[in-house]
């Protein structure tokens, strides 16, 4: 007897330790999304008058102050350091995809086409570079994991499916 209840209580035990760590995992994901929404930019437009305001500058008609104290350099490249990050810990089993919130998973799909096009312009760290471009993170984990997910995203009103990553390489 003594014997069925210590089994019983050992896997009663290694049932909880399981279900702990998936807990885990759920909030986790819920807490990143969550965190990720709050925080959330939209980098292209971000991008887009960051570049009429370097074009601005250079043109003469402001300051130097008035675009050197801008944030949307730093704002973009931690917006994809983000993506990049969650990415990561997705791809090592760290998360829950499956409570990651669509916003952040579309995003995850939409984040290459977006450096891409945040590459075409004429962004600088630099108001004064008109050649230096804007240092972006490279997608490593971000495409990994976008090409994971079966995702179609809107975007535009164009949709994005997260199979299209898997064809442009």
């Amino acid at each position: 007897m003594a014997l069925v209840v210590s089994f019983l209580s050992s896997g009663f035990a290694v049932y909880q330790w399981w279900t702990s760590g998936r807990d885990e995992k759920i909030r986790a994901t819920i807490e990143i999304s969550n965190k990720f929404n709050e925080d959330a930019i939209d980098p292209k437009p971000l991008g887009q008058s960051y570049a009429v305001a370097l074009e601005e500058f250079r043109s003469g008609s402001k300051e130097f102050t008035e675009i050197a104290g801008l944030e949307a350099p730093n704002r973009i490249r931690k917006h994809f350091e983000r993506l990049e990050y969650i990415s990561y810990l997705a791809n090592r089993g760290k998360l829950e995809p499956d409570y990651m919130s669509q916003f952040v998973k579309c995003d995850i799909v939409h984040a290459p086409a977006d450096m891409d096009y945040l590459r075409s312009l004429p962004l600088s760290e630099d108001p004064k570079d008109e050649k230096g471009a804007l240092e972006l993170p490279t997608l490593i984990e971000t495409t990994k994991f976008a090409e994971q997910l079966n995702l179609v995203c809107p975007i535009s009103g164009k949709t994005t499916n997260s199979n299209s990553i898997k064809n442009n390489k």
